[in-house]
């Protein structure tokens, strides 16, 4: 037949064969109809996943592969080459019998060393029997005739995995992840392999140079939270471990960059600007952290240390104020920060506002000789700073009763 033909052919007997599956339920004439078509055009893709279905289906295997087998034995060039790769395909992954596909592949190798798909199958096979030997001599073979670098990059860090994990060779496998590597500088394949080696290892130096490359290859990607979380690791590694505050400062600030909300690493900065007493870096740090923050017991914390970060190395009166007056808007009853609101607005001569915190402090105040001070000082700021005197003894008074 011509090929339009026996295209249209093959078309009609599958059309057929999804009529009485689909519409008529009945499997025995479906696989019948599919097993015609397969037997015009073995290398139909689609035909062989139809008889792959209905053979499942209907635990037809025997019925598929006992003619299959005889077709095999009379074909020739692409025939027999399709038809035995099915059915090794069909022995190896749908049987779960990859004792009895390995036998096909190597005939087929036989003949066509270079067959991609039939050494890519193998790999499988060997991989599901733990024949690590056999697999590797395998991959070597599949290097040997990959056909783009892209190919072979994926078989040198098969190839490594297979030698680390495997076969305890760990130096040549780190000899196959650096090539992949340096066929493709973002293959995150083959740096997570050598994370895990120099990790292993204690390698510092080779574990802060495959994440910096690690975390720009996710960066390349635009996966700025799987970026983040290496670029955090890396960051802990060159401080913990290098002992290099100042570069993994700049990996947490480029963290910071591509994500203005990651708490980890605005806390990593303030750690670092902390030990190196760099203060203005450290308030900054800091000031970041306010907008993400939403558990108000940390944001009081972090709001009551750039308050006194502000009055006592910065002098800036009028903003450690406005951050002690947040830590009251969070907490009313907040003792330390009204202190310190009534500290500022002293310093300042505010006096209103002085008499506002005090008179907020006493009501937040229980106890009552602890509230007696705050009256008294409430007076002395209307005696000796507004001149008003019946405000003075009223407040006084107070204190008294």
């Amino acid at each position: 037949l011509a090929d339009e033909d026996l295209k249209e052919k093959v078309d009609l007997l599958r059309r057929a064969a999804r009529v009485y599956d689909e519409k008529l339920n009945d499997n025995e004439q479906a696989f019948a109809a599919a097993m015609l078509a397969y037997e015009e055009d073995v290398s139909d893709k689609e035909t062989v996943a139809l008889l792959e279905r209905l053979a499942a289906i209907g635990a037809k295997w025997s019925e598929l592969l006992q003619p299959s087998n005889e077709w095999w034995k009379a074909a020739t060039d692409e025939r027999w080459t399709h038809i035995g790769l099915n059915m090794a395909k069909w022995y190896g992954v749908d049987l779960n019998k990859p004792e009895w596909a390995l036998p096909i592949y190597q005939q087929v190798l036989a003949r066509q060393p270079d067959n991609l798909l039939a050494l890519h199958s193998m790999t499988a096979l060997y991989r599901k029997l733990q024949q690590w030997p056999q697999l590797t001599q395998l991959l070597e073979r599949c290097m040997a005739v990959a056909r783009t670098e892209e190919d072979r990059r994926k078989v040198h860090v098969e190839l490594g995995e297979v030698l680390e994990l495997h076969l305890n060779q760990t130096d040549a496998a780190v000899e196959h992840y650096k090539t992949a590597r340096n066929l493709n500088a973002r293959d995150l394949a083959a740096l997570t392999a050598l994370e895990r080696v120099y990790e292993g290892r204690g390698n510092v130096q080779g574990l802060v140079d495959v994440l910096f490359r690690k975390a720009e290859a996710l960066a390349a990607k635009s996966d700025v939270e799987q970026a983040n979380a290496v670029r955090l690791k890396l960051a802990e590694v060159l401080e913990d471990r290098a002992n290099d505050a100042e570069r993994a400062i700049e990996v947490y600030r480029a963290a910071v960059d591509a994500d203005a909300s990651n708490l980890p690493a605005l806390r990593g900065l303030e750690r670092l600007y902390a030990l190196l007493g760099r203060s203005a870096d450290l308030l900054a740090a800091l000031e970041a952290q306010q907008e993400h923050i939403t558990v108000e017991r940390e944001k009081i914390k972090l709001l009551t240390r750039v308050a006194e970060m502000l009055e006592e190395e910065f002098v800036k009166l009028p903003e450690a104020s406005a951050r002690f007056e947040q830590v009251v808007e969070i907490d009313p009853n907040n003792d330390h920060a009204y202190r310190g609101l009534e500290r500022l607005y002293r310093r300042q001569s505010r006096w209103n506002d002085l008499l506002s915190a005090l008179d907020r402090h006493i009501s937040a105040t229980t106890e009552r000789k602890d509230r007696v001070p705050l009256f008294t000082a409430m007076g002395q700021v209307y005696a000796d700073e507004l001149n008003d005197q019946a405000r003075a003894i009223d407040a006084i008074q107070n204190a008294l009763d």
